[in-house]
């Protein structure tokens, strides 16, 4: 079974699949991410149609010399957007932002973060918001829109599988432009000035 499983990984390795990140991708065609990280990991995504396990996708993480590292399942309950391989914790590992359900603007959002042995997914419920990105070494940024006068940003920092919110901004428009405030300070040791996350709110 070993030596089959082994056959099966290599093949995957060696499979050319069209990119995850394809605009013109269907939705829930089998696909992969190849990490930039310089694991050589490649990440293969591959859907389930239809039966029990419809609402499910299976990931398959393979190395570069096609042994196997990780499967990974999720469930996706409505809705398609690329899956991404992105260093949101600035540790030079890539780390695995999957869609859970996508929405007309805000979408639910897992994080499994790169451990250099396969990815572990960050603690708590899924994330909501249209955009995650990294912010700063440690800190990375969910941008959800609230309405169509109002912008609201919230600053996680890693605390190893923990993701708990430091501060949150809410952008705000007017005759004059957007307008950026704190809007929260949650984590009590945080001391980054407000000037801090309001550029990088802004910057998306």
């Amino acid at each position: 079974m070993m030596v089959i499983a082994a056959i099966s990984a290599l093949s995957l390795q060696a499979m050319v699949y069209p990119d995850c990140s394809e605009p013109e991708l269907e939705p829930r065609v089998a696909c992969a991410l190849d990490a930039g990280d310089g694991t050589g990991w490649r990440l293969v995504f591959e859907f389930n149609p239809e039966g029990p396990r419809a609402r499910e996708a299976d990931i398959l993480v393979v190395a570069v010399d096609g042994a196997p590292v990780q499967r990974l399942s999720y469930s996706l309950m409505r809705g398609f957007l690329p899956p991404e391989l992105t260093d949101l914790d600035g540790d030079g590992l890539d780390d695995l932002l999957l869609p859970l359900s996508t929405g007309m603007v805000n979408s639910e959002w897992r994080i499994a973060f790169g451990t250099g042995d396969g990815f572990a997914d960050a603690d708590g419920e899924p994330l909501y918001g249209h955009t995650v990105e990294a912010a700063a070494p440690g800190l990375f940024a969910v941008h959800a829109r609230g309405s169509a006068g109002r912008h609201d940003v919230a600053f996680h920092a890693r605390d190893g599988l923990a993701i708990p919110v430091e501060a949150t901004v809410a952008i705000t428009f007017d005759e004059e432009g957007a307008q950026c405030a704190l809007s929260a300070l949650i984590t009590e040791d945080a001391r980054r000035p407000e000037e801090v996350y309001c550029s990088a709110a802004m910057s998306n």
